[in-house]
Order: C-alpha cells, then structure tokens, then sequence
C-alpha cells in the first residue's frame, strides 16, 4: 500500500522509503531497488529505525515527499504487531551494522565471502533491513525473513517486493 497519510499507519507494520542522497543512490544501485530504507512503526507519527548513528525512534515527517509503501494489508494481529513493536523497542541504542551493509553489498554484486558474513552476523549491531526482519521473525512471521538465511541478509527491496507482490 502506498503511504500518503502516515496517521493511517498502525505500530508494528513495517514502512519502505526511498529515500535520497548518495547513499541512497548507491544502496539503491548495489540492491537493484528503488527503496533504499526500512522501519517499524511506532506510536502516530513516528518510527523505528536503524540508520548510521543507530536504532533510534524517528519523526515520520523526515520522510515527507518521499516515496513510501507499507505492509497495513498484511493480515497481522495485534498481538504479532506488538511483539513487532516490543522488539524494535529493546533496539533502541544499538550501534549500526556497516559491516553487514558491507557484506549484502558484495552479494549482491556477486561477490561472497563467508569470512566476512560470518563476522557480520556476530557483532550485536543492526542495520534497517535487518531490524524489521528480525523483529518480524520474532514475532512468529517468518516472511519477514524475505527466504534469506538471516535478517542480516536481507535488503530494503527484499521487504518493499513483499508488499508489492502481496508475499504474505
């Protein structure tokens, strides 16, 4: 569902933005996506995020004028929506995880080194993709997960491809 009134949102759906800027440019290129940035929904008018200073609670309005869909026609409970939210929360001050931004980047150009995914997926850091996958899962919706081996490994246009193609 594309998102042009975020009041209509409700905590625990997960939202996809493009966003701009060269990072975002370059995610975009490296992932073959158009959305480049992922968060869980909090309370009205604010979000979830993992972003380079790390997971913190975030202001929608940041994302105003960009293109943003979300997952609302998923059929979740409220009760898997909170187990979304609870997790995101105890995220909250986690470092950023570059070295995982680092090692999908590599993926997806066709370059794997398991040395390098296994560091990555040992350090307790997060990247945007990789917190919304986790907190899915955690709550019992596996999808979420994207059929990758670890939210670790999965990108922005792995989540926005859900809702674009009704993955449930």
């Amino acid at each position: 569902m594309t998102v042009t009134n975020t009041a209509h949102l409700k905590p625990g759906e997960y939202i996809c933005v493009r966003t701009t800027g060269p990072a975002a440019a370059l995610i975009a290129l490296v992932t073959r996506s158009r959305y480049t940035h992922v968060a869980i929904v909090a309370e009205l008018g604010f979000a979830i995020e993992a972003e380079p200073g790390g997971v913190r609670l975030a202001s929608l309005t940041e994302y105003d004028g960009c293109l943003m869909i979300c997952n609302a026609a998923e059929p979740t409970t409220i009760t898997q929506r909170a187990a979304v939210l609870a997790y995101a929360t105890a995220q909250l001050g986690q470092p950023y995880n570059w070295d995982a931004d680092l090692v999908d980047g590599l993926e997806h150009l066709g370059w794997r080194w398991r040395f390098l995914t296994r560091f990555a997926k040992g350090r307790k850091a997060v990247m945007c993709s990789q917190l919304v996958a986790a907190a899915g899962v955690s709550a019992g919706l596996a999808g979420w997960q994207c059929g990758k081996p670890t939210a670790s490994a999965v990108v922005p246009g792995d989540l926005a491809a859900r809702i674009e193609n009704r993955a449930w």
